[in-house]
C-alpha cells in the first residue's frame, strides 16, 4: 500500500492536484500510524494540516486530533496539548460541545500521565470534576472522573487523599456495575498497603474480590495476590499462602504469565520466612523462568516491530529511489534534447557571425588606418610627456640636493657656533686661572718682603673682598638651587600622594570585585589560577513574581528598592563571612567556604538566609499595610565541592562552577515563597542545629528527584 501511496503522490504532485495529495499523505500517515510508527507518521499529518486551510472544518479537527494523539503516543504531551487546544471545541463549556471538551481533556490527561508528568495530569483531571459537577453529570458518570482524580493522587503518592476520592467514586457507582466497584475496592486497598494501614487494605480487597465473585470466579486472581502481600505483611504466612496459592491457580487458568511470574515471587519470600530454603528455591527459579519468558516476549515484539519498521522504511526508500532514477532518466532526455537545440542554434549563430564579420572586415580595415594615425599621435604625445617627466624628475632631484646641501651648511653652522662657545668658555676659563695665579704671586710677593703696610693692606682688602663676593654669590646660588629644589620635593611628594590615594581607591574596588587572595594574585602575576573548592554551600535568592510587580514602579523606585535589599543582603553576608559572588536581575547569588576553606559554611549560610527571609518579610509587612505592590522571595541551599575563578581579561568577574551551583539553583526554583528549600545533603549537615519540614522526593529539572527540605528556625 505505501509502494503504489508512494507512487500515486509523487505523479499527483506534478499536476498540482492538492485535495488528493492531502488524502494520500494523511494515509500514508494513517498506516505508519497502525504499524506503531508514530514519529514517521507524524510528518505526514502535519504536511496534511498545513495543507487544509480552513480552521472550521472537521477535517482540520480531525488532523489536529491526529497530531495531539500522535505526540501523546510519542510521550510528548506538551505538544499533544498545543494541538488539542487548537481544536473548535476546546474552551466552549455549554450544550453538545461539553462531551467534546471532556473528550479532549481527557486525551490531554493520558498523554501527561503516559508520560509521567503527573502533576499537570492532576491539574486537568481536577478541570475535568469541575466541568462535569456544573453541567450537573450524572452520578453514573461522575464517580468516573473522582475516581480518576484519586488514581492521580496515587501515582503522586498522596495516598491519603486517593482514598478519600476513591471513596468518593465507591458511594456514586451504580449498585450493579460489579466490574467498576471491585476496581475502586482494589484501588483503595492499594492505597492503604502503602499507607502500611493493613487491616483497612484486608477489607478493601476483599470488598473487590466479592464483587468481582459476582462476575466470574476465575478473574481475581490478582486481587488474590495482593491479598497474598498484605497478610504477609502481618505475618499471616497461613493466609498469605492460601491467597497466593490461589493466585497462582487462577493465573494458570488465565495464562496471566506476568501475574504468575509475581505470585511465584512473593510465594519464595513467604517460604523463605518459613525457612522452607528448598521450597523458596523452587518457587524462585519458577519466578526467574516465568520472568525470563516475559523479557523474550517483549524482545520478540520489539523485533517484530522493528521488523515491520524495517519494513516500511525499505518500502519507502526503494520507491523514493525508483522514483528519483525514473526523475533523472526524464531529465537526462530533457538534457539532450535541450543540447541537440543548442547545437542547431550554434550552427545558426556561426553562421549569422561569419556573415556579420564579414560585413565587419572592411569597416575595421577603414578604421585600423584611422586607429594607426591616432597612435602615432598618442605616441608623439607620450614621448612629450616622458620628457616633461624626465626633466621634473630632475628639477625635484636638484631640489633635493640643494635641500640637503642647506641641511649640511646649517649643521656645520651650528657645530661652529658650539665649538666657538666651547673656546670661550675655555679661554674664560683661563684668564680666571691666569688672574688667580697673578694674585697668588702678588700675595707672596707682599707677605714675603713685608715693605708696605698699606699696599699689603689693600692687597689683602681686595682678596677679601673677592673671596665675600664668591662666598656671597655661591651662598645666593645654593639658596636658588635649595629653593627649586624644595619646590620639586614638594611637587614630587604631592603626586606621590596622589598615586597613594588613586593606588588605594583602585586596590578596594578590585576587593570589592574579587577576594582578597586573588586579587592580591591578579595584582603580582596579571592572572588568577582557578581553584578547586571540595566543600562550600551555594545561596540563591530570588524574588517572585518580580517581573509583574516592577512592572507597577517607576524604574527610579525599583533601582531603588533593589539597591536597598541588596545592600542589607551585603551586610548579613559579610556578618557570616560569606563571599559574595553576583547578582543577576532580581537573583542575589553568594557562598560559605571560600577564598578561605572553613568548617562552619553550612551554618553560616543557613542562618543569612534566615536573615535575609526575616529582611524582606518585614519589608513586604509595611508595604503592605501601606498598600503597595510588594515581591515575595525564595532561597535555594546546597553544599558541594566548586572550582571558582576570574573570568575574562577585562572587566574582571569573579563567578564559580560545578554540578553544585546548578543543584542550589534547582532548589531556589523548587522553593515556594517566603520558604528556604535545602537538599538533603546539607540538611544531613544541619539537622542538630535548625527546625526542618521534609517535602519528599521531588523532581528537579536535569537532576532527577532530590529529598528537600524547609527551614524552618533554629532548634
Amino acid at each position: 500500500a505505501l509502494r503504489y501511496l508512494l507512487e500515486e503522490l509523487d505523479l499527483l504532485k506534478k499536476e498540482h492536484a492538492i485535495e488528493r495529495v492531502i488524502e494520500i499523505e494523511k494515509t500514508i500517515g494513517d498506516i505508519y500510524a497502525a504499524e506503531r510508527l508514530f514519529a514517521e507518521s507524524l510528518p505526514y499529518y502535519k504536511l496534511v494540516n498545513q495543507k487544509i486551510n480552513s480552521q472550521a472544518t472537521e477535517a482540520k479537527a480531525q488532523m489536529l486530533e491526529k497530531i495531539g494523539d500522535t505526540y501523546a503516543a510519542l510521550s510528548q504531551p506538551d505538544s499533544a496539548f498545543f494541538y488539542y487546544a487548537q481544536l473548535p471545541a476546546w474552551g466552549k463549556m455549554r450544550g453538545e460541545d461539553l462531551n467534546e471538551q471532556l473528550n479532549i481533556l481527557h486525551k490531554i490527561v493520558n498523554a501527561y500521565h503516559k508520560a509521567g508528568k503527573y502533576g499537570q495530569a492532576l491539574s486537568f483531571n481536577e478541570r475535568i470534576l469541575e466541568h462535569m459537577e456544573t453541567a450537573q453529570k450524572p452520578s453514573s458518570e461522575l464517580f468516573i472522573a473522582i475516581n480518576n482524580l484519586g488514581y492521580n493522587h496515587n501515582f503522586l503518592k498522596n495516598y491519603e487523599q486517593s482514598i478519600d476520592y476513591f471513596r468518593q467514586a465507591v458511594s456514586l457507582c451504580p449498585t450493579n456495575d460489579f466490574e467498576a466497584l471491585a476496581t475502586l475496592y482494589t484501588n483503595i486497598g492499594i492505597a492503604n498497603f502503602n499507607l502500611g494501614n493493613y487491616r483497612e487494605a484486608i477489607d478493601a480487597l476483599t470488598k473487590a474480590n466479592e464483587n468481582l465473585e459476582k462476575i466470574d470466579k476465575t478473574t481475581n486472581s490478582s486481587i488474590h495476590h495482593l491479598l497474598s502481600n498484605v497478610y504477609f505483611k502481618l505475618n499471616d504466612t497461613y493466609n498469605a499462602l492460601l491467597y497466593n496459592k490461589t493466585a497462582i491457580q487462577n493465573a494458570q487458568q488465565n495464562q496471566a504469565i506476568e501475574l504468575l511470574s509475581d505470585a511465584h515471587y512473593t510465594a519464595a519470600q513467604i517460604h523463605i520466612s518459613l525457612f522452607e530454603y528448598e521450597t523458596a528455591l523452587n518457587s524462585y527459579q519458577k519466578h526467574l523462568v516465568l520472568r525470563d519468558s516475559l523479557k523474550q516476549i517483549e524482545r520478540q515484539r520489539q523485533q517484530d516491530l522493528l521488523q515491520d519498521r524495517l519494513t516500511l522504511e525499505k518500502a519507502d526508500k526503494e520507491i523514493k529511489l525508483l522514483l528519483i532514477n525514473q526523475e533523472v532518466q526524464n531529465l537526462t532526455i530533457q538534457q539532450l534534447s535541450l543540447e541537440k537545440e543548442k547545437q542547431v542554434l550554434a550552427l545558426d549563430k556561426l553562421q549569422l557571425e561569419k556573415d556579420q564579420q564579414q560585413k565587419a572586415l572592411a569597416l575595421l580595415q577603414q578604421e585600423q588606418a584611422v586607429k594607426e594615425a591616432q597612435i602615432k599621435n598618442q605616441e608623439l604625445q607620450a614621448q612629450q610627456v616622458q620628457q616633461q617627466l624626465q626633466i621634473t624628475r630632475q628639477q625635484l632631484k636638484t631640489t633635493e640636493q640643494e635641500r640637503a646641501l642647506n641641511e649640511l651648511v646649517q649643521q656645520q653652522r651650528l657645530q661652529q657656533l658650539e665649538l666657538d662657545a666651547k673656546e670661550a668658555q675655555i679661554k674664560e676659563d683661563q684668564q680666571r686661572v691666569a688672574l688667580l695665579e697673578r694674585e697668588n704671586k702678588i700675595n707672596q710677593l707682599e707677605i714675603q718682603q713685608q715693605e708696605n703696610f698699606e699696599q699689603f693692606v689693600y692687597g689683602l682688602g681686595a682678596l677679601g673682598l673677592l673671596v665675600f663676593a664668591l662666598i656671597l654669590g655661591g651662598l645666593i646660588y645654593s639658596r636658588r638651587t635649595n629653593k627649586k629644589l624644595a619646590e620639586q620635593n614638594i611637587a614630587i611628594e604631592a603626586q606621590k600622594d596622589e598615586l597613594i590615594t588613586e593606588r588605594n581607591k583602585s586596590d578596594a574596588l578590585l576587593l570589592n570585585i574579587l577576594p582578597a587572595a586573588t586579587a592580591q594574585e591578579l595584582k603580582e602575576k596579571g592572572s588568577a589560577t582557578p581553584r578547586k573548592y571540595d566543600n562550600t554551600t551555594v545561596l540563591f535568592a530570588d524574588f517572585v513574581n518580580f517581573t509583574g510587580i516592577s512592572a507597577k514602579m517607576t524604574p527610579e523606585e525599583l533601582v531603588e528598592e533593589l539597591n536597598l535589599c541588596f545592600r542589607a543582603f551585603d551586610e548579613i553576608i559579610l556578618k557570616y563571612n560569606l563571599e559574595k559572588i553576583k547578582t543577576i536581575g532580581d537573583a542575589y547569588m553568594c557562598v560559605g567556604g571560600l577564598p578561605v576553606p572553613n568548617s562552619t559554611h553550612p551554618q553560616n549560610a543557613a542562618k543569612a538566609a534566615l536573615e535575609m527571609m526575616d529582611f524582606i518579610q518585614n519589608r513586604y509587612a509595611i508595604k503592605q499595610s501601606l498598600g503597595l505592590p510588594y515581591w515575595q522571595m525564595r532561597i535555594g541551599l546546597h553544599t558541594g565541592p566548586v572550582v571558582a575563578g576570574v573570568v575574562g581579561t577585562s572587566k574582571f568577574a569573579y563567578d564559580i562552577w560545578g554540578d553544585t551551583v546548578n543543584t542550589a539553583s534547582r532548589m531556589e526554583s523548587n522553593s515556594k515563597a517566603f520558604k528556604i528549600n535545602l537538599s538533603g545533603h546539607t540538611y544531613q549537615l544541619l539537622q542538630d542545629e535548625f527546625n526542618f519540614n521534609y517535602r519528599g522526593k521531588i523532581k528537579a529539572k536535569n537532576k532527577g528527584e532530590i529529598d528537600m527540605y524547609f527551614l524552618e528556625e533554629l532548634s
